[in-house]
């Protein structure tokens, strides 16, 4: 017998409720939840403003592609990020994105442009053809690409941020593509470029001089330009873009500017960029080769010529090192005080801290907005070590008093990176400061022996706001032969002393007192024994007030943590989600007890 007529059968995701869920919930999802097989047209239409930028059009048969292609023609107006693979436009999709996409999008605000190692196989494949008619039917392809995203880029003259990135062949955009950017987009505010050609992408010389001075013309108007492995071509005629950069493009709007290049530039016209009145954040990270160093005295002289109001000065530059004086020249130079300062490779950094600690009575492009109201008194000096908030000297080469004496003289640091710190010189330092006291108390001062004597007192780290603390700290005794218990006494003291420095960082949210990593991951070579002991019978009780801390790195140390250790740590550290970094005990086997044991209090 038939069963009973339900009526119109509805699936889960047409209802209301469902819809608001998956919209609340949509931004944050990692899954193509728009790709799923069981998506009604009435859904697309509902939360198309919210699933485009994880929609991939390879991912749609059928029906669903043609559902989601009639839902933009009613709610493409209400999609603001766009994301598309160049390579995507192959004819199985192209007349869907022409005709019944791309038409709608008239409000976007940043589109991103990728061409992956996947999609351009996908192309070569498709195309079917061998030999010269092959690379032909894909140039002439790529062709039209561009004057698809040319018509784009001229729809939407209110976007505001624009990527485009390539993982295999450098992208070259076609001289219409920048006028269309330079003479429609003029609220662009964003431009990111990965791996392209700017000013020569097969024409000819005039059409590569074109190009730059369009290019020249849209830096003028962003905020923000980041520039990753761009090869410029140089000027074919004597009117250099380049050259008439200063008066054709001042740059006046230029807040962050970051250049990143794998070899030697060899280019000195993309220092004009520099220029910009209003740069405050600048990342220059450029890696040479052991027979083509980068050639530092350039940028050096590029920052020094120019009164630049920088925040944030990143250098990454592993293969030539820039001297303390040529660091203490660029910071002379800067009209304001420094916020941030990242070193990949530097030497003879007490230049350097002799400059951040040069107090300035007057600041040509700073109001003084960075600092609290006590500083804002007329005639008080400030130097960019009482500003300066995050110092990553990783990599640098440095002595451990130098690094302690930023830790000194930096107050207001929130981030600290250097490679090494000698504890034993810590704990010298702290008896030297006990007997100045004495000494100004009138009490009679006790001999002591010191281990580094240095003309410089150095007294406790003040910086009370630090939140990361990444440094190599040894705890190796004296040089000088002493008896098994003299040498525990002095490695207790060491740890106590440390202990007691880090306890003074009540915001500290990420310790790393290991040895740091490479570039590629892997940790220096080192000594397991000469690092610090992370237990309770070497004073780690002293961390107690460190509520905040979320997380410890210790590889590259020999620990031998107990019981009483692992709960300790996971009762006083509740921010603290996973286990410590590094080997908690010598055996692999006492390793995972330890460690189950901490993941146990986090249930």
């Amino acid at each position: 017998m038939p069963g009973p007529n339900k009526g119109p059968s509805h699936h889960a995701l047409d209802l209301p409720e469902i819809r608001d869920l998956i919209i609340r919930n949509i931004v944050s999802s990692k899954n193509d939840i728009a790709a799923c097989a069981l998506v009604s047209r009435d859904f697309y239409q509902t939360c198309l403003p919210y699933v485009w930028e994880t929609i991939n059009l390879r991912r749609f048969r059928g029906h669903r592609l043609e559902a989601f292609c009639e839902a933009f023609k009613i709610k493409g107006h209400l999609v603001r990020n766009v994301f598309l693979d160049i390579m995507i436009f192959h004819p199985v999709y192209t007349p869907f994105l022409r005709d019944c996409i791309l038409p709608y999008c008239a409000n976007l605000q940043r589109i991103d442009l990728l061409e992956s190692k996947t999609t351009f196989t996908t192309v070569v494949n498709y195309s079917g053809h061998k030999g010269r008619a092959h690379f032909a039917t894909d140039r002439r392809r790529r062709e039209n690409e561009w004057i698809l995203i040319t018509e784009i880029i001229r729809k939407n003259p209110n976007l505001r941020s624009l990527r485009i990135k390539s993982t295999q062949k450098p992208l070259a955009a076609p001289v219409e593509f920048w006028r269309g950017l330079a003479e429609v987009v003029l609220e662009l505010r964003t431009l990111e470029i990965v791996h392209a050609l700017i000013g020569t992408n097969g024409f000819d010389g005039r059409d590569g001089d074109a190009i730059t001075r369009y290019f020249l013309a849209v830096c003028d108007c962003v905020e923000e330009i980041h520039l990753e492995n761009v090869a410029f071509a140089s000027p074919q005629y004597t009117d250099d873009p380049w050259t008439n950069a200063a008066i054709l493009s001042p740059l006046s709007r230029l807040r962050k500017l970051s250049y990143i290049e794998r070899l030697p530039m060899g280019f000195p016209s993309l220092y004009r960029l520099l220029q910009g009145p209003r740069l405050e954040e600048l990342v220059w990270n450029t890696y040479g080769t052991e027979f083509e160093p980068i050639p530092t005295q350039e940028l050096v002289a590029a920052l020094t010529e120019r009164s630049l109001p920088l925040k944030k000065l990143d250098l990454k530059d592993e293969t030539d090192e820039y001297s303390g004086q040529d660091l203490a020249t660029i910071l002379n130079s800067l009209s304001r005080p420094l916020l941030e300062l990242r070193l990949a490779n530097g030497e003879s950094l007490e230049f350097m801290f002799e400059e951040l600690q040069r107090p300035r009575l007057s600041w040509p492009g700073w109001s003084g907005d960075d600092i609290s109201c006590d500083f804002q008194e007329k005639g008080v000096a400030v130097s960019h070590g009482s500003m300066i908030q995050v110092l990553d000297l990783q990599g640098c080469m440095m002595d451990s008093w130098v690094a302690q004496m930023f830790l000194e003289f930096c107050p207001r640091l929130q981030v600290f990176r250097a490679p090494h710190i000698d504890g034993l010189l810590l704990l010298e330092a702290q008896r030297v400061n006990f007997q100045q006291r004495q000494q100004d108390q009138g009490l009679q001062p006790q001999p002591i022996r010191l281990r580094h004597p240095t003309s410089t007192p150095i007294t406790t780290w003040v910086c009370k706001e630090l939140k990361e603390f990444h440094v190599k700290i040894t705890v190796a005794p004296p040089d000088e032969i002493l008896s098994f218990p003299d040498t525990l006494m002095i490695t207790y003291q060491i740890h106590r002393a440390i202990f007691q420095e880090l306890s003074q960082f009540t915001q500290l949210e990420r310790l790393s007192v290991g040895w740091q990593r490479e570039r590629d991951g892997a940790l220096v070579a080192s000594n397991l024994f000469e690092g610090m002991d992370f237990r309770l019978a070497s004073g780690l009780d002293l961390l107690a007030g460190l509520t905040r801390l979320r997380e410890v790195d210790l590889n590259g140390t020999e620990q031998h943590l107990t019981v009483q250790d692992i709960d300790w740590i996971a009762e006083s550290f509740p921010q603290m989600k996973s286990p410590p970094e590094g080997k908690f005990a010598p055996t692999f086997e006492e390793h995972m007890v330890l460690r189950a044991r901490f993941l146990k209090w986090r249930e």
